[in-house]
């Protein structure tokens, strides 16, 4: 079975998820957004890439140590009931 570009085998779960989801890379850049996070932003995946992730995304906590401790420790970032918001509208409660 041949699945459609840009969302190959394991990027059709990426694009399936129902909550908005974004990869960041080592240089706090949006590498790629899923559809849920495109339609969050309001904006493409594709005018998405390459901006500041902390441009689009405004999160109520401290981001750049929970990064670091991340990236020091090679383990995922849980951080619960924080105000997240695209700056355009106002805020929602999320779990990160």
């Amino acid at each position: 079975m041949t699945y459609r570009s840009p969302y190959p085998v394991p990027g059709v779960i990426w694009a399936s998820l129902p909550l908005p989801a974004v990869l960041i890379d080592v240089d706090g850049r949006i590498f790629e957004s899923n559809p849920a996070a495109e339609q969050f932003l309001n904006a493409s995946d594709r005018s998405l890439k390459g901006q500041p992730a902390f441009d689009r995304l405004h999160i109520d906590a401290p981001m750049d140590e929970a990064l670091a401790r991340a990236r020091a420790n090679q383990s995922p970032i849980f951080i619960n009931d924080v105000d997240v918001t695209s700056g355009e509208r106002p805020p929602v409660q999320c779990n990160i």
